[in-house]
C-alpha cells in the first residue's frame, strides 16, 4: 500500500506579484518550492494542510533545489522543457530533444539528470504510456551508475517505490535495485521488506 503525506496549500507574495500564489504542496517538498519561488520573488504568507497526496520521490526541479542551491537556476532553466513534454507528451517527438538535454547534463550536472529523467518518466505515467515510463526511469538509474551520482538512499527508495506501483520498473532494474539492498548496509529486515515490497507492487501493477 502506497503511504501519503499531508498535503500544504502555502500562499506566497512579493512586491512584483499584485495577486497571491496558492500553490498545493506535498510536506516533504515544502522547502524546496519555498526555495523555487524565492527566486521568482515570492516568500511564504501562510500554510495550512488542506488533506493527503499520495508519496511521490522528491523529484525534479525541487530535489536539485534542495541539494545544490548554488545551481538552483540551471534546473528552473530546464523546467520549460518539462511543460513543453507535458503539453505534447509524445515519445517520437520529445525522444531527441530528451537526450540532448540528458547528455547536456550528464556533461555538466550529472546529478541534475536522474531527477529529470525521473519526471520525464512521471509524464509518460500520465498519459499511460508505461513503456516510455520504464525506458526513462531505467535511463535515470543507468546516468546514476555511468557517472557515480551518489544517491541519497530515502529520495532514492521512494522513487523506486512510487513507480513499482505505476508498474514501470524493469525486471532488469528490479533485480539490480534488490541486489544492491543488500550492499547498502543497514537493517536486513527493513531492506527485506523493502525489496519485497518493490516486487509486489510491480507485480500488483
Amino acid at each position: 500500500m502506497e503511504s501519503t503525506h499531508p498535503l500544504i496549500a502555502i500562499k506566497f507574495s512579493g512586491p512584483a506579484h499584485p495577486l497571491p500564489v496558492v500553490r498545493l504542496v506535498s510536506e516533504p517538498i515544502m522547502s524546496a518550492e519555498t526555495t523555487m519561488l524565492g527566486l521568482f520573488g515570492l516568500h511564504a504568507d501562510t500554510q495550512q494542510a488542506v488533506g493527503t497526496s499520495t508519496q511521490h520521490a522528491v523529484g525534479f526541479p525541487a530535489w536539485p533545489i534542495m541539494t545544490d542551491p548554488d545551481n538552483a537556476h540551471h534546473a528552473l532553466n530546464l523546467v520549460a522543457e518539462l511543460e513543453q513534454i507535458r503539453r505534447r507528451p509524445s515519445l517520437r517527438r520529445a525522444r531527441t530533444r530528451i537526450n540532448a538535454v540528458t547528455a547536456q547534463l550528464a556533461a555538466s550536472a550529472p546529478h541534475f539528470a536522474p531527477t529529470f529523467l525521473e519526471e520525464v518518466a512521471r509524464t509518460f505515467v500520465t498519459v499511460g504510456n508505461r513503456q516510455a515510463a520504464r525506458q526513462f526511469f531505467g535511463k535515470a538509474r543507468a546516468v546514476e551508475r555511468a557517472h557515480g551520482v551518489a544517491i541519497d538512499v530515502g529520495r532514492h527508495e521512494a522513487a523506486f517505490v512510487e513507480f513499482a506501483h505505476a508498474g514501470v520498473v524493469s525486471a532488469t532494474e528490479l533485480a539490480t535495485e534488490c541486489r544492491a539492498v543488500s550492499n547498502r548496509g543497514g537493517d536486513v529486515r527493513q531492506g527485506f521488506t523493502y525489496a519485497l515490497g518493490l516486487v509486489h507492487a510491480q507485480a500488483r501493477a
